[in-house]
């Protein structure tokens, strides 16, 4: 169970994106997408690891969360909001 508990983990950070800054356009964009499916994955891990990294994503990730969050199924729709929220509290520098 460890070991599958540590590649899980070992897969979950080599598949995280590098800070937002760092990428530009489609890249950054079809990153941003792949986070919000993953918001509404079954294994809660997937959902809270593509949570935190949309938030830390900041500000670029901003458009497509607010799309997801009108029209994606309920369990997107609802952490979509919760990111747009934590996003948008921060200060405009603040990513």
């Amino acid at each position: 169970m460890s070991r599958l508990l540590i590649g899980n983990a070992l897969a979950l950070l080599l598949t995280l994106p590098a800070p937002a800054q760092d990428k530009k356009g489609p890249a950054i964009e079809k990153e941003i997408g792949e986070l919000i499916t993953k918001l509404g994955d079954a294994r809660f891990e997937v959902r809270r690891d593509a949570y935190k990294a949309l938030v830390q994503t900041g500000r670029p990730a901003l458009p497509q969360l607010r799309r997801a969050a009108e029209n994606a199924e309920l369990e997107i729709r609802m952490r979509a909001r919760g990111a747009i929220k934590e996003i948008e509290a921060r200060p405009a520098g603040g990513g």
